[in-house]
Parts: structure tokens; C-alpha cells; sequence
């Protein structure tokens, strides 16, 4: 897969961002962050996996509620998007 991303006018995609502490793009709407630097890839089968060692981290916006009712969930996404991992 390849990802559409076009930076126009201080933006990617419509967005605006600035940079990280790595020069790595931050998107200025995101409620949190974690910049790393890349230590090791580890290929096992047809999967990679990345290892990162954290340099910043940030939380823009504490969340309302519990924490970890605000985690990340596998949703359903519709008959066009498949998650086979």
C-alpha cells in the first residue's frame, strides 16, 4: 500500500503541523504524540517490527473520563476495509 500525502501551504493534507524535536512532522489537531528514533527492525515472516527508542512525548489534551476508555479499538469499518493481521 502507498499513502497519498500531499504538504501544500504549511499543511499535509488540508492539516497543519509543525515539527518535532527529529524534524518529523506533528500534526498540530492531535491530542497526543510520542517522536522516536528508529534502533532496530526485526523481520519475522512476512511482518516487520519496529523498535523505537522515545526522544519527546506529549499530551495536548487530557482526556475526559477514564483514560483507557479513550484507547485505540479495532472498529468496524465496513465491507471495504479489511484488518487481516
Amino acid at each position: 500500500h502507498s499513502l497519498n500525502i500531499e504538504e501544500e501551504n504549511g499543511k499535509i493534507n488540508g492539516e497543519s503541523y509543525s515539527s518535532a524535536i527529529t524534524g518529523s512532522p506533528i500534526l498540530d489537531n492531535c491530542p497526543a504524540y510520542i517522536e522516536c528514533s528508529l534502533s532496530e527492525v526485526i523481520d519475522i515472516g512476512d511482518h516487520s517490527i519496529f523498535v523505537g527508542e522515545v526522544i519527546n512525548a506529549e499530551v495536548k489534551n487530557i482526556p475526559d473520563g477514564r483514560p483507557d476508555s479513550n484507547t485505540l479499538t479495532l472498529k468496524d469499518l465496513g465491507d471495504k476495509i479489511f484488518y487481516g493481521g
